[in-house]
């Protein structure tokens, strides 16, 4: 019982961590094109670890690599925002409910910066006769 309770106190900081990166990599996006990390500050070379780490190793996010200039690396991130709202509902499932409203924000915000958009803002939707 000790065993499964420490488990599952694991899982949920780990869910209340990739929660908190994904937030923040989602709000950095909104205000960016791409997102690129420069190692070579010191800011973005921990995130990108720490992202790396949490995101990346769990395959909620892939990185690309780009030399820049000679040794000198740039490194674009891109989360699976699907993968990572399943794998937040899936804690605010399992989590009380003071916990469950928190991680909800997250997916709202997440879900309505990067999953409510058109895939194709140029094209007409044949059920929505209000498009011009």
């Amino acid at each position: 019982l000790l065993e499964q309770e420490r488990e599952q106190i694991q899982a949920q900081s780990e869910a209340l961590a990739i929660h908190a990166a994904a937030v923040y990599l989602a709000s950095r996006n909104l205000a960016q094109d791409k997102l690129r990390f420069d190692p070579e500050i010191s800011h973005d070379d921990e995130i990108l670890d720490a992202t790396i780490d949490l995101l990346v190793k769990q395959r909620l996010a892939a990185v690309e690599t780009e030399e820049v200039k000679d040794g000198h690396f740039v490194y674009t991130l891109e989360p699976d925002w699907a993968a990572i709202l399943e794998r937040l509902r899936t804690a605010a499932d399992e989590a009380g409910p003071e916990v469950a409203e928190w991680f909800q924000e997250g997916i709202r915000f997440i879900d309505e910066a990067f999953l409510a958009r058109p895939e194709h803002p140029g094209k007409q939707d044949p059920n929505n006769s209000h498009q011009e």
